[in-house]
């Protein structure tokens, strides 16, 4: 924006000039502020959360008590689901190397909590990704798991939180977001042998 100059002519009252050189600084003034805020970038929410991490339930839970109750040395399972975004999925539990990263899940503390055999997982779709040049297995929509776990024989304390890491790499058609871990909980209470 260009500065407004001003000329006294002759015949012009010197206080008509001033007032006018005034008035255009004053509308160069709210011009300058209205192109600031109006220009002001909007803040950053973060990258996107595509994918939402439940505890759906277990083996071994009544409806009034919602823990885990497991005997040392015992198996139960734990069930969890993913809400995946309209567009988007994650790369499924038997995704091959080479690629993007495949779903993993890890409890902890382990000891005393370890998986109990395979983890039952729907059947992915099967995609040939032209970017990593290989057959992509993807989840999409609202995939659910079901987790054998045990705790180890010797475990005895009366109660406890069973912590379930979920790693997994959300993309869509546009691009993919780096590998992330959700943590998910679920109290155990132990029952008696």
């Amino acid at each position: 924006m260009q500065p407004v100059k001003h000329t006294m002519t002759s015949g012009q009252p010197p206080d008509v000039y001033f007032e006018s050189m005034q008035l255009s600084r004053t509308i160069t003034a709210i011009a300058t502020l209205v192109t600031f805020v109006a220009c002001k970038p909007a803040p950053q929410a973060g990258p996107p959360n595509p994918v939402k991490w439940v505890v759906k339930g277990t083996s071994a839970q009544s409806a009034t008590d919602r823990s885990v109750k497991l005997r040392p040395g015992a198996k139960a399972t734990v069930q969890i689901a993913a809400a995946v975004d309209t567009g988007w999925y994650i790369y499924s539990l038997t995704q091959k190397t080479g690629g993007p990263t495949p779903m993993s899940v890890t409890l902890a503390p382990s000891p005393p909590f370890q998986l109990a055999g395979k983890i039952t997982a729907p059947v992915p779709i099967v995609v040939y990704d032209k970017e990593f040049g290989i057959d992509t297995e993807r989840y999409q929509g609202a995939p659910s798991f079901t987790i054998p776990v045990i705790a180890d024989s010797s475990f005895n304390t009366s109660s406890a939180a069973l912590s379930l890491k979920v790693r997994f790499q959300a993309c869509n058609a546009t691009f993919c977001l780096p590998a992330r871990t959700v943590t998910l909980e679920t109290p155990i209470r132990m029952a008696a042998r």
